[in-house]
């Protein structure tokens, strides 16, 4: 099954699972629900993000893999396979953390039932930083890269704007 495949799979998944759940609740107030529902929804949400976190990492791969095929110097390789291998790591694990932040594991989707979670604060601090640590390499050179792969070269001068002379028509 190919990459995009995989993906397409992964967010239908996802998508029936996150309809699933608001049908049981999900987006209401947690006053208007019934419990069984409230266990139920959080269950299926639960699912859900495993799934939308995958597909996130597989559409990251899939990226990564064609922009493999179009690099051309070495240093782009090395840099783009550093992306993939930590993308798919901090992304799977972000998707782990989902079942084993919580001791049951259905302790993560029914608070009465008894056991021991991490903070809320560990999970979205470490989401935040995973997230973080893809955002700084693309802001410091992966636009730059990226337009290197594509065009071969870098531009050496704007793009003429609608005030400039030579854009006007005379």
């Amino acid at each position: 099954m190919s990459l995009t495949t995989t993906l397409q799979v992964m967010m239908v998944v996802y998508i029936g699972l996150a309809i699933a759940s608001t049908y049981h609740g999900i987006g209401m107030h947690v006053a208007d629900l019934d419990g069984v529902d409230f266990v139920y929804a959080n269950k299926l949400m639960t699912f859900g993000n495993f799934f939308a976190l995958g597909s996130i990492a597989v559409a990251k791969s899939s990226f990564c893999v064609t922009l493999l095929r179009l690099s051309a110097s070495t240093w782009q390789k090395w840099l783009l396979w550093t992306i993939l291998v930590t993308a798919n790591l901090m992304l799977w694990l972000c998707a782990l953390f989902l079942f084993t932040a919580c001791t049951p594991t259905a302790r993560k989707w029914d608070p009465s039932i008894h056991g021991k979670c991490w903070s809320y604060r560990a999970q979205i601090y470490f989401a935040l930083w995973s997230a973080g640590e893809f955002a700084v390499p693309w802001k410091s050179g992966g636009i730059r890269t990226c337009r290197r792969l594509t065009t071969g070269t870098q531009p050496t001068r704007p793009l003429p704007t609608s005030s400039s002379p030579s854009s006007r028509g005379s």
